[in-house]
């Protein structure tokens, strides 16, 4: 039902209602005039029972119209979820004191079945605003929801949100939400291990025997390599979650470089240990 419409149409009713009163009340002077009896129109009675009704709500979607084209222009980036919230409760608890038989109106009905729309697609405006949503969560959300709208700080307002009725897409709100926070997680992890490895550093030693200088060797690597375990295990459970995608690539990257330096330091305290055990061997003058 066009509510807006409704508003017209009760403008144009009233003014013939105004018309038909008159008239009414014209006949009702004459009668008494001539000593008649009064005519009652119980219909006209009833019907202007039915108007101010019609008023009342008329006059409260109004209101919550207005309220609502405010709303709409507050900038995405500055939005208060409760300033929507405690707004839109004010207006249904105004619909919720009218008299019984007000309520009972098939218009009344209609009026609170859309503020209560709007209050359930509250929530979701609060899901959108989670930190984790990057631009190509926004992208999929035009796409599934078949509208579009530019994601520019400086214009984007709550009046497209609006027009997208939220409420019809809650589902797909949240599954974009819920893996926007999976990846976001696997996103906070997978700069965790390159902030690790960018700031990992060898401790060489200096090599002495026989009191003379003998070069430089790795010191103990135990720690790097217990650390090499935990993040290539950390890796593993990122290339295996289904929120991957976006990191896919880096991750398998990842994967590949601790592994190859799991590798070559292994081999690296093989080829050590040997070199300090023939060193002594080959320049000490052992051989003979």
């Amino acid at each position: 039902y066009d509510l807006d419409k409704g508003i017209t149409q009760q403008k144009i009713f009233k003014e013939l209602f105004e018309k038909y009163q008159n008239e009414r009340q014209e006949l009702a002077n004459a009668e008494k005039l001539f000593g008649l009896p009064i005519s009652m129109y119980p219909d006209m009675i009833s019907l202007e029972a039915d108007m101010q009704g019609y008023d009342m709500i008329y006059s409260l979607y109004n209101d919550q119209k207005k309220g609502q084209e405010e709303w709409s222009q507050t900038l995405w980036a500055n939005l208060n979820i409760s300033v929507l919230s405690e707004g839109i409760e004010v207006f249904l608890k105004r619909l919720r004191r009218f008299p019984k038989n007000i309520r009972a109106m098939g218009i009344c009905n209609i009026l609170e079945a859309k503020m209560k729309e709007f209050q359930d697609s509250i929530p979701l405006f609060q899901d959108l605003k989670n930190d984790a949503l990057r631009e190509r969560h926004w992208k999929k959300l035009m796409e599934l929801t078949e509208k579009n709208f530019e994601m520019n700080p400086d214009t984007f307002t709550l009046d497209q949100l609006f027009a997208m009725e939220l409420h019809n897409f809650s589902e797909v709100i949240a599954d974009i939400t819920t893996s926007a926070v999976k990846e976001l997680s696997i996103e906070n992890g997978l700069k965790e291990i390159i902030d690790i490895w960018n700031g990992t550093k060898f401790n060489v030693l200096k090599y002495s025997k026989g009191g003379q200088d003998r070069g430089f060797v790795l010191g103990p690597v135990e720690e790097i390599m217990q650390s090499l375990d935990d993040n290539a295990m950390n890796l593993q459970s990122m290339s295996a979650s289904r929120f991957v995608g976006p990191f896919l690539e880096k991750v398998q990257s990842w994967e590949k470089k601790l592994s190859h330096i799991s590798e070559v330091v292994e081999v690296w305290m093989v080829v050590q240990r040997k070199w300090m055990y023939l060193e002594g061997i080959f320049i000490g003058g052992d051989i003979r």
